[in-house]
């Protein structure tokens, strides 16, 4: 399965601000709904799925998640 991975920081500290900054600049925070339509407006892929950095969900249960889909 091909995959794409957009990350955007909406400032959270767990570092990834930190791995972001050496990668690309950051803008302002504009919320979590903003972050989500950025990511959006940038995927290419006919799924999406979202992740927060506190892997509230468990990325291992993706392939179930996607199996109907696919």
């Amino acid at each position: 399965m091909e995959k794409e991975i957009i990350i955007v920081n909406d400032g959270s500290d767990d570092g990834t601000k930190e791995v972001l900054d050496s990668i690309k600049e950051q803008r302002k925070n504009m919320g979590k709904g903003q972050a989500i339509k950025k990511g959006f407006s940038l995927s290419k892929g006919d799924h999406v799925i979202i992740q927060d950095a506190d892997l509230e969900y468990d990325p291992d249960q993706y392939p179930k998640l996607l199996e109907p889909l696919l």
